[in-house]
């Protein structure tokens, strides 16, 4: 459906559903027609635009009805104000009323720049983000920026009595209010599938042999391996430039081909916006090509002027470009903004210092410098390698869930930026920015005890982006002992069985606006236990995390408090059961982490493997526990184009039934297709029983099937549970095993 536009005397109101409207005010009557940098909204994008819409005009006096909203304006010369224009709507049951301009007091907050040096210098204070207790949330345009789709560019456009903002009312239903900041802002993109292994990276002055070493010792000990982050020493310069250092990578092209070989993705440190850092090196090759395209004298001192269309073009084209098709995968933007612009153009605007370091971004309003910059970095790398673009950045406000991921910056190694991490990732899902990667085990610390790297380490493996990284440091398990060494690859790899769960959960993020990661509220709104079970959080619906984030202090056991919802909650690893809503003690020793299964639930794996594409998706594997009655669908597309957009990926569902005798699994047709996928599979079911059910027989097609007791969960963990495996071919068509139990 079409936006339905109300324009009412000098006052313009775009609904956009029931519940979510912009709002314009113009001095002169006169609307700009353009779409702002940080929203993505399309004429031709679907609208939940509402089905029964009343609209009164009565002298100066406008009043616009839906079955959630009651707008009431009342024109006045001077715009929007406190005493002419105001919304009711409902929130806790009850009729609440909005009005113009005021502040959000119960808001649950939204994410920030990074955690640099947290909490001396960032993190503390937090946007703020789509979910409040108060049930609405408003966005006040101050950036003036509206995009030019066709020059792909954006454009400044302030005038005297112009200003416009959106008002999302959705009460009690947060799911419905992210779901509509996902279409006012844009949706959570999906990263590639390979983002989701095991990333390595330290700030060390590796030369390429040491790496392709290191490298080539995780798979000796088959400890899972998919990215290679590399540092600013990488270049001749080391902070300035893209010329490779020809003391630590003599032959760029030797090492890009052998850890290609080896299918780990490759990402390279970039400084943008630390200002003497960013000048080009005029003994660069680059140097002379990109002075005579801009038409600049020889031996003018240059640095990309991010308000220039033309240099711009250059920078991306002439210096970032060429990197990619040399083999690098992505860029990791170690800056925090576009600062190569004069101070007298509006295009970004000056507000204050936000910290030592510089011009920080949290310190301007208009355009956030972040975002520009971060936009065409991503738009580079999807034209460079015609995929799926993946960044590693820092967040650029609203509108950055289109440019995922995003590294928490320099972190103290502390258990309280440990604790705080934990908190601070599932909040950000607030703002749908699901992909934070952390440095496990923090950056600061060069030295850390085996414990905070342990504890490190299994939050990482329960977390979006598993990536470790150091000042200098050791974050190599065998840099620790056997214990630290086990303990990491055991996560590890457990990490990878749990991918296609992550991914699932990514995928229904892009299509439905709910979190990857997400805090008691995401999922349980009517609990208020948020506030004090902070260190706890869920992995979509079925696996709930609660990491150990304090000292031990020489106790072999530490006590983790936890709060369960509603259901039966399952500990994989210690037999740990209860029935929720409920508040319990696990007793934890250092080398597992508190994680739990919702009983009656199905959770996709994957086979054994050292990177992601290590083995052909022949298998589908499905991991059942307890069932009753589930009702499920699995997702899969090809893990690296942007073809899921346009709706090339298959879904098969699953429907689970027990009765006294039977457990009835009907596996549907399969739903879509994509490029590149297998149409002949063999599914892998695994089931894990709690009582003292056992099964008799499985019956696929009237015929008997192999069934045999199984001895792990997820392929890496040893079961407690009475477990069964059978497996069976599918070739998309409608199949029914039928379990007997004795």
């Amino acid at each position: 459906m079409k936006k339905k536009v109300i324009q009412f005397k000098n006052a313009r109101f775009t609904l956009l559903s029931d519940f979510t409207y912009k709002a314009e005010y113009s001095s002169d009557g006169r609307f700009i027609n353009k779409e702002l940098f940080i929203t993505d909204l399309h004429e031709d994008q679907p609208y939940n635009t509402p089905a029964r819409c009343k609209v009164v005009k009565k002298d100066d006096l406008l009043t616009i009805e839906t079955d959630k909203l009651v707008i009431r304006y009342k024109a006045e010369k001077n715009g929007f104000s406190r005493k002419n224009l105001h919304v009711l709507y409902t929130c806790n049951k009850r009729r609440v009323k909005w009005v113009y301009g005021q502040k959000d007091r119960k808001n649950l907050g939204g994410t920030t720049l990074d955690l640099f040096k947290y909490p001396k210098i960032r993190g503390r204070r937090l946007s703020q983000g789509v979910l409040s207790r108060s049930g609405y949330f408003t966005y006040y345009d101050d950036t003036f920026i509206f995009s030019d789709k066709e020059k792909k560019w954006a454009e400044y456009e302030r005038r005297e009595g112009y200003n416009l903002f959106f008002f999302i009312g959705y009460g009690d239903d947060f799911k419905a209010g992210l779901k509509e900041f996902s279409i006012v802002f844009g949706k959570a993109v999906l990263p590639p599938l390979w983002a989701f292994g095991l990333w390595y990276s330290r700030y060390w002055a590796y030369h390429q042999d040491e790496l392709i070493k290191l490298a080539e010792k995780y798979r000796s000990l088959h400890i899972p391996l998919d990215v290679m982050v590399v540092d600013t020493d990488w270049r001749k310069n080391i902070w300035r430039g893209y010329q490779w250092s020809d003391k630590y990578f003599p032959d760029p092209k030797v090492f890009i081909k052998v850890m290609k070989k080896m299918k780990i993705k490759l990402t390279l440190n970039d400084h943008p916006g630390y200002n003497e850092s960013e000048f080009l090196p005029q003994d660069e090759p680059s140097y002379k090509p990109i002075i005579k395209i801009l038409n600049l004298e020889k031996g003018t001192k240059w640095r990309v002027n991010w308000r220039r269309k033309e240099e711009v073009k250059a920078f991306c084209n002439i210096l970032l470009k060429p990197k990619l098709k040399e083999g690098i995968d992505f860029w990791w933007i170690d800056g925090w903004g576009a600062e190569g612009f004069s101070r007298n153009e509006k295009f970004f605007l000056k507000k204050r210092n936000a910290d030592r370091m510089g011009l920080g971004i949290e310190g301007y309003y208009g355009l956030n410098p972040q975002l520009w910059l971060n936009h065409f970095y991503y738009e580079t790398i999807r034209e460079a390698h015609n995929k799926r673009p993946l960044l590693l950045t820092r967040w650029g406000g609203y509108g950055s869930q289109r440019y995922p991921v995003w590294f928490s910056g320099d972190t103290c190694s502390t258990f309280k930026t440990l604790a705080y991490q934990v908190y601070f990732t599932y909040t950000a899902g607030n703002v749908l920015t699901n992909y934070w990667s952390h440095d496990l085990g923090g950056f600061l610390g060069k030295s850390i005890s085996k414990e905070l790297y342990i504890r490190w380490i299994q939050f990482g493996a329960f977390s979006p982006i598993m990536r470790t990284h150091s000042d200098h440091g050791i974050r190599e398990p065998w840099g620790f002992d056997k214990q630290a060494t086990d303990v990491f690859k055991k996560y590890v790899r457990l990490r990878y069985r749990l991918i296609p769960y992550f991914y699932q959960y990514a995928y229904i993020s892009y299509e439905k606006g709910l979190p990857l990661i997400r805090g008691l509220y995401h999922n349980y709104p009517e609990y208020r236990e948020y506030k004090k079970f902070r260190e706890q959080y869920f992995i979509g619906d079925d696996i709930l995390v609660a990491p150990v984030v304090r000292k031990m202090r020489g106790r072999r056991i530490i006590k983790k408090r936890v709060f369960f919802p509603e259901g039966e909650w399952l500990g994989i690893e210690d037999g740990f059961m209860t029935m929720g809503p409920a508040k319990a003690v696990v007793r934890t020793p250092l080398e597992r982490i508190p994680f739990f299964i919702r009983k009656n639930s199905i959770i996709p794996v994957n086979d054994d493997a050292l990177f992601i594409d290590d083995k052909p998706r022949k298998n589908l594997r499905f991991e059942i526990f307890d069932p009753s009655y589930i009702q499920y669908s699995y997702y899969e597309d090809d893990g690296i184009s942007e073809e899921y957009r346009k709706g090339h990926f298959l879904q098969i569902p699953l429907n689970i039934k027990r009765d006294s005798q039977y457990i009835t699994i009907r596996i549907g047709k399969r739903k879509g297709r994509y490029k590149g996928m297998k149409q002949k599979r063999k599914i892998l079911l695994a089931f894990h029983f709690t009582g003292d059910i056992m099964l008799q027989k499985a019956v696929f097609q009237k015929r008997s099937l192999k069934m045999r007791k199984a001895d792990s969960v997820f392929g890496e963990i040893r079961s407690i549970f009475r477990s069964y495996h059978v497996n069976f071919p599918y070739n998309g068509d409608p199949a029914t095993i039928i379990l007997i139990m004795k």
